[in-house]
């Protein structure tokens, strides 16, 4: 079977059968590549899986990318140029995803990516592939620690676990009264 060849040696296979279908993204150029963005017109609505085997230049998942993906149950872009995890992009695909992989990723730890610490700590969830494998590239404090190891002060979190149950956090009521002050 002959796959059709896009601009810049960019292809994308999709193969189909039945209610399966699969979305492979290759990239053969090498190193003069650009940095790739996946975007929501890329990406087919009935995809079940989608990997990305590009040479490590998908650099941004935008927002929308994997809103309609309501089939979406494998998801593998790992050694690519991540930096960031967004929930807002992975929101619409959580309950669905089987596998999420995107270990080896020069994941930048704030507290945008909280949310997938919590993913990859879940004991009930096995949706994330290779944990360990899935560390922080900067701040220079943490590069090199598993994401599944930082806290919430480490990613410059408030702090959720020094809270009372019944009672807002300290800093909660700081921002509150300082708010107040300030108008």
């Amino acid at each position: 079977m002959e796959f059709p060849r896009f601009p810049q040696q960019k292809s994308l296979f999709l193969i189909s059968s039945g209610k399966f279908t699969t979305v492979i993204f290759r990239h053969t150029s090498g190193a003069r590549a650009p940095q790739l963005r996946l975007k929501p017109r890329d990406i087919p609505k009935q995809a079940s899986l989608l990997q990305e085997h590009i040479g490590g230049k998908l650099h941004t998942i935008e927002v929308n990318a994997l809103s309609e993906l309501d089939s979406l149950v494998w998801l593998y872009l790992p050694s690519n140029q991540l930096s960031v995890a967004p929930y807002e992009t992975f929101r619409s695909v959580l309950d669905t995803l089987q596998i999420l992989d995107l270990h080896e990723n020069p994941f930048n730890c704030d507290c945008r990516i909280a949310w997938f610490r919590d993913l990859v700590r879940d004991q009930k969830s096995r949706v994330v592939n290779m944990p360990r494998e899935t560390r922080c590239e900067a701040p220079p404090l943490l590069k090199g620690k598993a994401i599944a190891y930082v806290t919430g002060q480490d990613l410059g979190c408030v702090v959720e676990d020094s809270c009372h149950p019944f009672l807002p956090c300290p800093s909660l009521l700081l921002l509150l009264l300082l708010t107040l002050l300030c108008t």
